[in-house]
This record gives structure tokens, C-alpha cells and sequence, in this order.
């Protein structure tokens, strides 16, 4: 997993000397830390600011690819509009060959709409697995407790069990640890109510 990572401040100061210096060696002397520390640090910021860098331009690039089909498709759309009775203007072929420009606009906004689409939902499921992970942690850790219904009693009902839970001495409960989730679940360790 690597050593300690660099505070805040820590960072602002050897960015400051390296700014001065340019030299890494040097921020890192001035710091306190090893030269691999703060040059792996370096590094990890630059791959972070490269990353949302990368990310705004995509976004830039798909609003205005975005912007420039439908501008192809209306263009398309009056081209094939101007024709009259009186006049054709266009011959058989050069309507089939906007219409197909056309289609082929239209497609390839789908897919970008899509990508977008795609985009969002991959950052929902990151996000979701890491709180899956960090819920499995809670729980592996003893952090984590599950929702206990207490229905049918008052607060008054809920709030004695407690205390009473609370009183009982570490290794009082019967049944050790089956104790302890029957106690959880409002339960004794035969499964009768205490």
C-alpha cells in the first residue's frame, strides 16, 4: 500500500519550494520526507488533474459534437424541404444521399447520447460498489449494525431492554454469541421474548 501520504499542507509547501527550486529533491528536504514520497505524490496529483482535465474535454467534445449533428440534421431537413412542384432541384439520387446523411446523423448521436449515457451509469456503479465494500468492511469490523424492528413496542419497552442489555455483564449472555444476536433481535437464545 505504500508509506503515509502527505497532508494537505505538507503538499502546498513542497509545491511552493518546488515552484522556487524546481528541484523535488530539494521540496522534499525542506518537508521532511523521502524524495520517493513526495515524487510519488507529485505523480498521483498530476494523474488526478490530467484525469478531470481528460474528462471536462470529453464532455466539451461530446456537447458540441452533440451540437454540430443536430446542426447537420436540420441542415439536411431544409435541403430536402426547399424542393416544389414547380421546381425539383434535386435530382433522386442527391435526396437519397442527404437522407442517408441524415440517418447516419442521427445514428451517430445515439451512440454519443449512449456514451453519455453509459458514462453516468459506470460512475453510479463505482459508487455503489464502493459502499457495497465499505459496508462489507462496517460489518467484517463490527461497525455495522442491522435494522432491528420493535414493532408493537413503545419507546418506553425499547428504551428498558436496553438498559437492561447494558447491565448485563460482558459473558452473561447465554449462549454466547447466539445470545448476543438473539439479544439483537429482541429475542432470548431460545427464541422467547426476555
Amino acid at each position: 500500500m505504500g508509506g503515509p501520504r502527505l497532508t494537505p499542507d505538507q503538499l502546498a509547501e513542497a509545491a511552493r519550494v518546488f515552484g522556487e527550486t524546481n528541484n523535488v529533491h530539494e521540496a522534499a528536504r525542506r518537508i521532511g520526507v523521502a524524495y520517493e514520497t513526495l515524487r510519488d505524490a507529485f505523480a498521483r496529483e498530476r494523474i488526478a488533474r490530467n484525469r478531470l482535465l481528460h474528462a471536462q474535454a470529453c464532455d466539451r467534445g461530446l456537447r458540441e459534437g452533440r451540437k454540430s449533428l443536430r446542426g447537420t440534421v436540420t441542415l439536411v431537413d431544409s435541403l430536402l424541404a426547399q424542393p416544389t412542384a414547380d421546381s425539383p432541384g434535386m435530382e433522386p439520387r442527391d435526396i437519397a444521399a442527404l437522407l442517408n446523411a441524415k440517418t447516419n446523423a442521427v445514428a451517430t448521436l445515439d451512440k454519443v447520447t449512449a456514451r453519455v449515457d453509459a458514462q453516468k451509469l459506470a460512475r453510479l456503479t463505482r459508487e455503489k460498489t464502493r459502499a457495497e465494500i465499505q459496508l462489507i468492511r462496517d460489518k467484517i469490523d463490527g461497525k455495522y449494525v442491522e435494522r432491528v424492528s420493535h414493532e408493537g413496542l413503545s419507546d418506553d419497552d425499547i428504551e428498558r431492554r436496553i438498559a437492561e442489555k447494558l447491565r448485563r455483564p460482558a459473558g452473561d449472555d447465554a449462549g454466547g454469541a447466539a445470545g448476543t444476536v438473539g439479544a439483537a433481535r429482541g429475542t432470548g437464545a431460545a427464541g422467547e421474548d426476555p
